[in-house]
């Protein structure tokens, strides 16, 4: 294949999806513009000798590389500029589970979700506060990429070192997908909505990212050479959401009440927004809050933040941001069915509570914004793009 008129050709297809869609393919690095130009279009002169077949990995120096499959790098990865260029299809492991998250699509059904095979993606998380877009989060990255994310499995997270040893062999990912009532921070009603991958651990390095609503790993590096405790550390990027507090608050309020996984289904009743146990609440998971986003929130190379709100108002653009932190370039015909089901069953707008003078007092909003702004501080301080407070519950109120 002549790659430059290939590429060409690819050029001005892309060029006019991303003027629909406001995608960009970036490429860092480049000081002339001479020179990102030749990059991108042969870079995508490839990317689209594989965009009929699935997604390509792109692992730099910048990423913390996995042990992958051999046999698949060997037989199916380019170097391109540094880059590793790998079809994810070739790590797909055809003995797990699979399915489509466009079933009811005719013309984007084609497009389905694997297992990657034990061991062949790089760790990473998907880390938020509770009811903040984790699972439609999910639900968009899985449907992107071709491969499931991990649930909130927890055994090796807790350890004081990375976790080492041999990988899960099949028999042993089969047991821990057929066992999701019994894993630690899994959730049956998940699994059953989709997310197949809701009671598999993130530490088989077989799913995209893994999900948690807990701290970071002692064992994740915080950019430092070495621990102040001696231990080893280990790099483990992850994608941080931070939603408003006095939303995310109420949500939780309702899954507490209700113990459902699904937004849609959790209900609590007004009294549940009221008293001594509703301040109680309030003051102890808005801390949790903002010490969560603290922790994970070590800095822009380790850790991407993405705000909900801007997730919700940009889907398209965030999702992108995301794709290309984690080195994933899906195919375009892939992002389209993303892009045209972009909602999935997990986006809940709906809710019947709302933050207003009733449900949180004076006193309430003031100790929950203190929160709230310590935290954008920190972020910026820490190279962060500042949280959208304009968009939060009582911002010209307090």
């Amino acid at each position: 294949m002549n790659w430059s008129v290939g590429g060409m050709a690819h050029w001005q297809r892309w060029d006019t999806f991303r003027r629909a869609r406001r995608w960009q393919l970036a490429n860092h690095g480049c000081g002339v513009l001479v020179v990102c130009v030749t990059t991108a279009l042969f870079l995508l002169g490839l990317v689209a000798s594989l965009s009929d077949k699935g997604s390509v990995l792109f692992l730099t120096s910048g990423r913390p590389a996995s042990r992958l499959q051999s046999a698949a790098v060997e037989d199916n990865a380019n170097d391109i500029h540094g880059k590793l260029v790998l079809p994810l299809r070739k790590l797909v492991e055809p003995a797990l589970p699979s399915r489509s998250w466009f079933s009811n699509d005719a013309s984007c059904a084609r497009f389905t979700t694997h297992f990657a095979r034990s061991g062949s993606l790089p760790a990473a998380r998907l880390a938020s506060f509770f009811r903040s877009g984790n699972t439609w989060s999910r639900y968009l990255l899985e449907a992107a990429t071709g491969f499931f994310t991990c649930g909130a499995t927890w055994e090796g997270e807790m350890l004081n070192s990375p976790p080492t040893g041999r990988l899960s062999s099949i028999v042993e990912l089969r047991s821990q997908l057929a066992n999701s009532s019994g894993a630690a921070g899994a959730s049956p009603e998940l699994r059953d909505s989709g997310f197949a991958g809701e009671a598999l651990s993130p530490m088989s390095r077989a799913c995209l990212v893994g999900k948690t609503h807990a701290f970071a790993p002692h064992w994740r590096s915080d950019g430092s050479t070495a621990a102040d405790d001696g231990g080893e550390r280990y790099p483990l990027p992850a994608v941080l959401l931070v939603r408003d507090p006095f939303r995310a608050l109420i949500s939780l309020r309702h899954y507490h009440e209700r113990s459902s996984g699904l937004v849609a289904r959790s209900r609590a009743t007004d009294a549940a927004f009221a008293g001594g146990n509703w301040t109680r609440f309030v003051e102890r998971y808005s801390q949790f809050w903002f010490e969560l986003a603290e922790d994970w929130a070590t800095g822009p190379r380790d850790t991407l933040l993405v705000a909900y709100e801007r997730l919700e108002a940009n889907p398209a653009h965030e999702l992108d941001r995301m794709l290309r932190f984690l080195g994933v370039t899906p195919s375009l015909e892939r992002l389209r069915c993303v892009l045209k089901h972009v909602e999935g069953g997990f986006h809940n707008r709906d809710h019947p509570i709302v933050p207003d003078d009733k449900v949180y007092t004076r006193p309430m909003m003031e100790a929950v914004w203190w929160r709230i702004l310590e935290l954008n501080k920190l972020l910026t301080a820490r190279g962060y793009r500042r949280l959208p407070v304009e968009k939060y519950a009582f911002f010209y109120d307090v």
